[in-house]
């Protein structure tokens, strides 16, 4: 669910600011190998895939249009919002 400046995925994974202009923050609590994430726009496309190593990653995606994109783990999706 997305409420607010943060959301989580089921504590694996913060995002913010939500909704963002330019830059995200990934905060991840799984440790080993690290996470795979991939950006989705509306209309479910593959836009951009990511491995998240350590407890935190910034993502620059200025160059987005605004919208609502999705990032995916495995099965679960967080919802973002490019203002």
């Amino acid at each position: 669910r997305t409420t607010g400046m943060n959301v989580s995925l089921n504590e694996i994974l913060s995002v913010y600011p939500n909704p963002f202009s330019d830059e995200i923050t990934i905060l991840s609590s799984m440790k080993g190998n690290g996470v795979q994430l991939t950006l989705h726009n509306m209309l479910g496309e593959r836009i951009r895939e990511y491995v998240i190593s350590g407890t935190e990653r910034k993502i620059n995606l200025s160059d987005l249009t605004p919208g609502v994109y999705f990032l995916q783990v495995g099965s679960k999706q967080v919802k973002i919002i490019k203002q």
